[in-house]
């Protein structure tokens, strides 16, 4: 059963919706409010699954009211219902924390198709408002014209920034750091760290959706209180291990410092042992990071115990092996 909340001004509306859903199987109105302000004041305490937003109320539009009800309960799923269909209103109300953007005109059936899809994880919107939606990323895409307070190395510093500029899985682009940073970078020589660009829109719908997955499956508490002390129980263990220096880690990260049959004395700048005990590990069916002599690990939150064990079995065995 999906409960849902209405915030719409008008009253015959929202008492039709309020009918509607009530009489359609798997649905059920647990609140409707006719103001922004009398629903901060309570739709907290409704905790219904969705929440049917109208934009213009009267009093405090419903674009605040989304970003006030986020702020209070982040879990909380809006999808918002309007008359309006402009560009300027429909990212105020996506950036706010709205999970969708549907039109009054909609069919009922696409109500309810729309509200089970927010319920399930989903972003739906009327076709033409993700026709906009877009467009405007299209846009966004091209090269905008010269800014005039900018000159033209800045522009040109600016567009690195901002744009994607590779073909790769997730684009790449340029990072900004102070000159402190910067020069400590420089003289270090080897950095071995990536920087990626997070305002790309394939980037932003999957943070989104991993966000909702976090809070779906309660990761972090399940990390904090479970599977992180689990994981670290069974990554010090690793430490009795002969090539293995040193375990440790926090939560479920962890890195093995390995060392030669003669110890930290016999380590030498192209020993690379991360890099082989990579190879070894990874023939036995798992996935960590070799980086010169050592081994990181950060399995994904969703492992499980059983997981975490057959994890530090294909170590052991490859380390097992990392001497020969």
């Amino acid at each position: 059963m999906i409960s849902v909340s209405i915030v719409d001004d008008e009253k015959e509306l929202r008492h039709s919706i309020t009918t509607f859903v009530n009489g359609s199987p798997g649905f059920h109105c647990v609140s409707a409010y006719n103001s922004a302000e009398a629903a901060l004041k309570d739709l907290p305490n409704d905790k219904p699954d969705v929440v049917l937003m109208d934009i213009n109320l009267g009093g405090m539009n419903g674009i605040e009211c989304v970003e006030r009800l986020k702020a209070a309960v982040p879990t909380m799923q809006v999808l918002m219902l309007t008359v309006y269909e402009d560009t300027d209103q429909i990212f105020k109300a996506l950036a706010a924390g709205a999970s969708g953007y549907l039109l009054k005109r909609s069919s009922p059936t696409k109500l309810l198709s729309a509200i089970r899809e927010v319920h399930g994880g989903g972003s739906p919107m009327s076709s033409s408002i993700a026709r906009k939606v877009v467009a405007s990323f299209q846009k966004s895409g091209q090269t905008g014209g010269k800014q005039t307070h900018l000159s033209p190395r800045e522009e040109a510093v600016l567009n690195c920034l901002a744009k994607g500029l590779t073909s790769g899985y997730l684009p790449l682009g340029a990072t900004m750091m102070s000159d402190e940073i910067a020069e400590t970078v420089i003289r270090g020589g080897y950095f071995a760290h990536g920087f990626t660009y997070s305002g790309h829109p394939s980037c932003a719908a999957a943070a989104l959706a991993n966000l909702h997955v976090i809070e779906e499956l309660g990761l972090i508490a399940r990390t904090r209180d479970e599977t992180g002390p689990y994981f670290q129980g069974k990554l010090q263990e690793m430490a009795e291990h002969p090539a293995v220096a040193e375990a440790r880690g926090h939560g479920l990260i962890g890195a093995l410092e390995l060392v030669p049959r003669e110890g930290r004395e016999g380590l030498t700048p192209t020993s690379m042992l991360g890099m082989k005990a990579w190879t070894l590990i990874r023939k036995e069916g798992a996935m960590v990071r070799g980086i010169r002599d050592l081994i990181a690990l950060a399995p994904p939150l969703i492992i499980t115990r059983e997981e975490v064990d057959k994890l530090f079995i294909s170590i052991r065995r490859g380390l097992d092996r990392v001497w020969d």
